[in-house]
């Protein structure tokens, strides 16, 4: 996610926490989780680097062959 998504949720949390009292604890908590979701996924992103976002040696979902019996399937669907 991008780090101006990341800022804009964290700070309508605390906009909302300076509004709403009742919420105060769950929105500071958010507020809290959130900041830590934006330097973790920013480390994450340092760490990889120019790494490629995918692999000829790792297929895709869509390259797998699943099998499946006709039987089980009617058991479902008569």
């Amino acid at each position: 996610m991008i780090p101006a998504k990341w800022d804009r949720r964290i700070r309508r949390a605390n906009e909302l926490a300076s509004t709403y009292a009742f919420a105060v604890q769950g929105l500071n908590f958010y507020s809290r989780v959130a900041t830590f979701q934006k330097s973790f996924y920013a480390e994450i992103d340092k760490a990889l680097g120019a790494s490629p976002k995918s692999s000829a040696e790792r297929p895709c979902a869509t390259n797998w062959t699943f099998s499946c019996s006709f039987r089980t399937s009617r058991l479902f669907y008569p």
